[in-house]
């Protein structure tokens, strides 16, 4: 009896494992080559503004408020935050008279200049931002490289169950 093409119940059980545990597997590793080479954007973060008013009219401006992707450590000099807007649901303010932010630091100060306006928005300001995540790759090269991360990692999961199956129907 020719038994070519006959599998093992062994080998298919093996088989459905692997190709189940390396799709598990694919997202994560996708998810962290994101990490690696793009930067995140933040809409809409809501910045509360309140303790900045030193009374019904008038603005601390010294008074530093930060952002919550404030950058730190090797971010400071080399990733700082980059594309800032400002706005709320009623108005859109400019960055450079209403508000002041470090873009090395993230710390927002307002203006006296723009108290009336700020304030016509209430309390909550929203900033448009985007940041570099921890392990990101300053260097363009390392993210080239790490752009082709799970593309090996499908490819090793194809190219494992293909050559099982291939060697398993070759050798009956």
């Amino acid at each position: 009896m020719n038994k070519k093409g006959q599998m093992t119940l062994g080998l298919i059980i093996m088989m459905i494992v692997v190709i189940f545990v390396g799709t598990a597997l694919l997202s994560p590793i996708f998810n962290e080559q994101n990490t690696l080479t793009n930067k995140r954007a933040i809409v809409d973060e809501a910045v509360d503004i309140s303790v900045a008013w030193l009374n019904s009219t008038d603005i601390n401006s010294t008074y530093p408020i930060s952002i919550a992707q404030a950058p730190s450590g090797w971010k400071v000099d080399r990733c700082p935050i980059e594309s800032v807007t400002f706005g709320n649901s009623t108005d859109d303010y400019t960055v450079t008279t209403d508000y002041t932010l470090t873009a090395s630091t993230g710390v927002l100060l307002l203006s006296t200049n723009g108290t009336d306006e700020v304030k016509q928005g209430g309390n909550d300001t929203l900033i448009d931002y985007t940041y570099c995540p921890d392990g990101y790759n300053l260097n363009g090269g390392a993210r080239g490289v790490a752009r082709i991360i799970g593309l090996f990692a499908g490819l090793g999961l194809v190219i494992f169950v293909i050559s099982y199956g291939v060697k398993e129907w070759l050798n009956k």
